[in-house]
């Protein structure tokens, strides 16, 4: 018997797509895709090559299984262009189209199936629709991305893991600290893209390194994200330095707009790095 795996489901809808799978490791990565009444549901699958005989066997290869999903779940957010765990759910900042409501806080469990079954039973007459969102779409499965992103990690620079950590944290994160490890992230990005000495209030480093994301950014630069990061207090700094005044916050469009390029930013980076081919932003 084999020890299976399954991702949760991905809003997205696929143009063309072809059931495949490939080896890595001790494991079988293979996807399920599937139209449902109310959008379509994308998955991964993650299958062992050896056999469950015994306890011991389930043990071990559960452990390994576990570990080696936590680096395929992060590695996701970059074939797939969203994160598996996000509260956002897609590449953008607050635009889910819908709520499922059976969707809790980590830890925590609620009656909600309780109550609505109640509900259906005491009501004369009901309607009863659980909305998920379906906003994103690929042409072709995520799964010869994913398996190229799989074989170049092991080779990156440490800061790019350390990025790709990071980044991951920031999607996956609450409203409340997501903007603030989005400031780490673009800090880390800095790092590894410096702006020139010679021209540095003339910012280029989009056009110049990301030239295929210069439609969407239109005349934000990495200068201009950096001075909303540094005068909004849930990002790097709560108070003005000279003031000792609270900044004020990040809300509304900024909120969403800061979220949305530094995000498309990063997995830009980090695909860049891992071999994938330029994003295609629309």
């Amino acid at each position: 018997m084999k020890l299976i795996y399954k991702s949760q489901s991905f809003p997205v809808t696929i143009e063309n797509y072809i059931p495949s799978s490939f080896d890595y490791d001790q494991w079988v990565i293979s996807d399920e895709y599937s139209k449902v009444a109310i959008g379509n549901e994308y998955r991964i699958v993650v299958t062992s090559l050896a056999d469950i005989r015994d306890h011991n066997d389930l043990t071990l290869i559960a452990v390994q299984t576990s570990a080696f999903i936590e680096k395929l779940t992060m590695l996701l957010k970059y074939a797939v262009g969203m994160s598996l765990n996000s509260p956002h759910k897609q590449l953008t900042y607050q635009c889910t189209r819908g709520i499922d409501i059976r969707e809790l806080p980590n830890g925590w469990s609620a009656n909600i199936d309780e109550i609505d079954s109640f509900l259906m039973e005491t009501r004369p007459s009901h309607i009863s629709i659980t909305v998920f969102p379906n906003n994103a779409n690929m042409p072709t499965s995520a799964l010869p991305e994913l398996q190229i992103a799989l074989n170049n990690y092991d080779v990156l620079d440490e800061e790019i893991k350390d990025l790709i950590a990071l980044h991951n944290s920031a999607v996956e994160s609450d409203e409340r600290s997501c903007f603030l490890i989005l400031s780490k992230v673009l800090d880390m990005i800095n790092f590894l893209y410096p702006p020139s000495k010679s021209h540095p209030h003339n910012d280029k480093r989009i056009s110049q390194y990301f030239p295929e994301l210069q439609p969407f950014f239109i005349d934000t630069t990495i200068r201009k994200l950096f001075e909303i990061a540094n005068q909004r207090k849930e990002t790097r700094h709560y108070e003005n330095q000279k003031t000792r005044i609270p900044h004020k916050s990040i809300k509304g469009h900024e909120a969403e707009q800061f979220f949305q390029r530094v995000d498309v930013l990063a997995l830009s980076v980090v695909r860049n790095r891992l071999g994938l081919p330029p994003l295609n932003i629309i």
